[in-house]
């Protein structure tokens, strides 16, 4: 052990500051080794006060069922998994309502008057909270079950008040539902009937117009008005009449000028009348179409004199012969007929042209003043008809917007009818509720509950014990094993020496305890001290 003068107290903190956590828990329990009848005792007085409590507690009986909450689409499978998972969101609704003051109070008006003796005397609030304090309301994780649980003193009771929430649960669920089913449906059908209104409305509108539009043919869009169709052909009439107005209008003044210039009007004439022109360009070429076919066989019989004339005078005949002669003649005088033909025909031709100048004149004029007048004429039909088809459209406008509006009306009929036939009021709401497990008396209390109770008296004896133990050891001063000496001081255990017995002598080396005992427990002692200094 080292000398007090060589004690050092901040070695003595720094070695209390670097304890071992599992060495203090061993020295703890090694206190409550040495403290055992204490700790003992507590749990004698636990466990005593826990059996007085459960032979003396009132014993409680729980009984539960379970409810099954779906929600069925119309069919499509994703609506289905959709609906379910946004149940599984509202079933906390649902268990806040089956502990609602309205769904508890409509169980307490259905109890028997056996089941009310325990709510005699108490305000309905009271009462309430009461039902409410016994409840209990769970869903299961992943699931759509709410288990509804009550604990009462008798099993009887317990279900039949669980049977009682549940249809109180039922009828308020359905009293909710039909209240807002029927406020919906009233609203429904009254907008149905007044949609139906506009719908007569509107198909009296149409046919008035309709009968009023003879002239449309077609239904919807692809309506078309024949007067439309009328004033698109007159358009093009009016146009070809203005262009043919335009062309005789050029064709007199042409005429009329050719004629005062003294000009040849072949190329006039052969604008206005094809046939004359060809007749008088034949004229002025010296063929007349009147005489074509006779000078056709003058010529063809002056070709066979000739021939003849030539064989004959190869054929020894003298140029006095009165055969060569006549052939002579014959010839000669065709070809005066001939060549005088042309000039009389071109004559004629002249003549012709002179005298037929006045006449193209007025037909030029009679011809511009046609067009004129059927120009006039197609453009007043054009403008009466452009009225008429100006009237026809604004009606066929107003047609189509009659059988847009009556379409409108007939989706919106249909889509009143079909949510009016998916409201449920017969039990047909996609909400389906099912009790899966009905409240039976479970005769088993489950309080109190003898492994509990035996369990919390043992925990209380070990808690109150250790706590006692711990107390007492802050409070005692004395070291009880050479750890805590070393612990408090600080430093090291040399040796330990037991208190020595009394020698029988008590001077002279007798009376030294080495001397007389050197092989005693105590003198090995005192040599371990030696050694160890």
């Amino acid at each position: 052990m080292p000398a007090p003068e060589n004690y050092d107290p901040q070695m003595n903190m720094h070695l209390q500051e670097n304890h071992n956590p599992l060495q203090t828990i061993l020295r703890f329990v090694q206190s409550l080794i040495r403290r055992k009848w204490t700790v003992m005792a507590w749990l004698t007085l636990t466990i005593s006060l826990g059996m007085t409590y459960f032979a003396l507690a009132t014993r409680k009986y729980e009984s539960s069922a379970e409810l099954l909450v779906l929600h069925t689409g119309e069919g499509n499978v994703d609506q289905t998994q959709q609906s379910q998972r946004t149940l599984q969101d509202y079933l906390p609704t649902y268990t806040k309502v089956l502990a609602s003051d309205e769904v508890l109070k409509g169980a307490l008006l259905r109890l028997p008057d056996t089941a009310r003796t325990k709510f005699i005397g108490m305000t309905k609030h009271q009462a309430i909270e009461k039902l409410r304090s016994n409840l209990t309301v769970n869903s299961t994780r992943q699931t759509n079950l709410l288990q509804v649980s009550y604990c009462s003193e008798s099993p009887e009771v317990a279900s039949l008040i669980v049977t009682e929430i549940l249809n109180s649960y039922f009828q308020f669920m359905h009293e909710m539902h039909e209240s807002s089913s029927g406020e919906l449906l009233e609203t429904l059908t009254t907008e149905r009937d007044n949609i139906q209104k506009q719908i007569f409305e509107k198909q009296a509108e149409l046919l008035n117009l309709q009968r009023d539009s003879d002239s449309l043919i077609g239904t919807g869009d692809n309506v078309m008005s024949v007067v439309n169709e009328r004033v698109i052909e007159l358009n093009r009439a009016l146009a070809k009449a203005q262009q043919d107005s335009i062309q005789a209008q050029s064709h007199y003044t042409a005429v009329e000028q050719a004629i005062r210039n003294g000009e040849s009007l072949q190329q006039l004439m052969n604008q206005s009348n094809q046939t004359l022109a060809n007749e008088l360009m034949k004229l002025s070429a010296g063929v007349d179409s009147r005489d074509s076919y006779a000078y056709a066989r003058l010529q063809q019989q002056l070709i066979e004199d000739e021939a003849s004339l030539r064989d004959k005078l190869n054929g020894k005949l003298g140029p006095n012969h009165p055969e060569i002669l006549e052939l002579k003649e014959r010839v000669k005088a065709a070809r005066d007929w001939m060549n005088g033909r042309g000039q009389q025909a071109s004559q004629d031709s002249k003549q012709l042209t002179h005298d037929m100048g006045p006449q193209m004149l007025e037909m030029a004029k009679q011809r511009y003043q046609h067009a004129v007048t059927l120009e006039q004429d197609i453009y007043q039909r054009f403008m009466q008809e452009k009225q008429v088809a100006s009237q026809m459209n604004q009606r066929l406008m107003m047609l189509q917007l009659a059988e847009r509006d009556l379409s409108r009306l007939q989706n919106d009929y249909d889509m009143m009818r079909d949510r009016i036939n998916t409201i449920d009021l017969n039990k047909q709401s996609s909400l389906r509720t099912r009790i899966t497990k009905h409240a039976e008396p479970n005769r088993i209390p489950v309080t109190p509950k003898l492994t509990s109770t035996l369990m919390l008296s043992i925990f209380a004896g070990l808690f109150l014990g250790a706590t006692t133990v711990l107390l007492l050891d802050l409070l005692d001063d004395r070291f009880h094993s050479p750890d805590e000496l070393k612990r408090e001081l600080g430093a090291p255990v040399m040796a330990m020496v037991r208190s020595l017995p009394a020698l029988p002598h008590t001077h002279g080396l007798e009376s030294i305890f080495t001397y007389t005992k050197p092989n005693s427990v105590e003198t090995e002692a005192f040599r371990t001290l030696r050694t160890s200094i």
